[in-house]
């Protein structure tokens, strides 16, 4: 549900139940009293600089749930690859996507958001869906680097602020050398991340990943993980 602030008495309302003026007042005394103040001059600047400011806004918001997480959604990007398993440009031709919601009754940064679904896109299909996003193409693509496509939604499912990332992992070796451990690593990865998001705990997130590399791998001191 969007929601737009009224340019007169500043409460934000439901863009639907705002009235006529650009949708940017929400009553009938606003409007009365905004289009004599000189709101007639400035209506339709004034809404797309209030929709830009919350796009603004939201699009911030959402940057920094991705810094808390990012450690984390760097090691799910990977292990849903199952990179041992496909073919060796995997990771050059798809990509994991997220997609996020808002999270009633958050107490901090990393609590904003939850994972309303998650999948594995080809990027022809993420460029389709996102041309703004303007993805490179495969060519020259280097062998650990991953990506990542990140879509907020509204309470109502409709799309909102959407970002990418690419970094380069160190560990990429060590999930295409073991079929075993890349297989494990990439079953219901979507339902595992969605768990620890809702748990909102990024250190022991990081200790369970941790560990759980280690075993499948069946290493400890000489597995570094990002």
């Amino acid at each position: 549900m969007r929601l737009i602030a009224c340019f007169w008495c500043n409460k934000t309302f439901p863009a639907s139940q705002l009235k006529k003026c650009a949708r940017c007042l929400c009553s009938r005394q606003c409007q009365k009293e905004a289009w004599s103040g000189g709101h007639n001059r400035t209506c339709t600047p004034h809404s797309q600089a209030v929709e830009g400011l919350l796009d603004f806004e939201e699009g911030k918001t959402l940057v920094r749930w991705i810094n808390v997480w990012m450690s984390i959604l760097c090691r799910f990007a990977l292990a849903s690859l199952d990179l041992a398993n496909h073919p060796a440009d995997y990771n050059a031709t798809h990509m994991m996507v997220l997609w996020l919601a808002p999270r009633a009754g958050a107490r901090n940064s990393a609590e904003i958001y939850r994972i309303s679904r998650g999948d594995v896109w080809p990027l022809e299909r993420c460029n389709l869906r996102w041309p703004d996003l303007n993805l490179a193409p495969t060519e020259g693509f280097e062998d650990d680097r991953l990506r990542l496509v990140v879509q907020l939604e509204d309470e109502e499912g409709q799309p909102r602020t959407v970002r990418t990332m690419t970094w380069i992992s160190p560990v990429v070796s060590l999930y295409r050398e073991n079929v075993v451990a890349s297989r494990t690593m990439s079953e219901n990865w979507v339902r595992t991340l969605s768990e620890i998001i809702e748990r909102g705990d990024v250190e022991a997130a990081g200790r369970y990943l941790d560990s759980t590399l280690s075993e499948v791998l069946g290493k400890s001191d000489d597995v570094e993980v990002i």
